[in-house]
């Protein structure tokens, strides 16, 4: 089994488990899978192309390890970033083209 196939079937059979807490919230494998395909949608209609280099800048919340997850199954090229790196971005976007 692909890589990519084994991670969404390991999502699907753990969704109603608890996957992480961010802010003291609690959220769970469906919860992600949910906004998972959110961004599937938004890559989809921003034409965002396999094997596309794609920089993103965030934390470890919800919504960035969500866009993670979708820019895996659409197979790209991904730039993770932090805020303490923002003054290296343009150096990291350069590099990553």
């Amino acid at each position: 089994m692909r890589s990519i196939e084994y991670l969404a079937k390991r999502l699907e059979q753990h969704a109603d488990n608890q996957a992480i807490i961010y802010d003291d919230r609690s959220f769970s494998y469906n919860d992600l899978i949910r906004r998972v395909d959110q961004w599937q949608a938004a890559l989809n209609g921003y034409h965002i192309e396999s094997g596309a280099v794609v920089a993103i800048t965030g934390d470890y919340s919800p919504a960035a390890i969500s866009l993670i997850i979708a820019l895996i199954f659409n197979r790209n090229i991904i730039v993770p970033l932090t805020r303490l790196a923002e003054p290296h971005f343009a150096e990291y976007f350069d590099i990553s083209h």
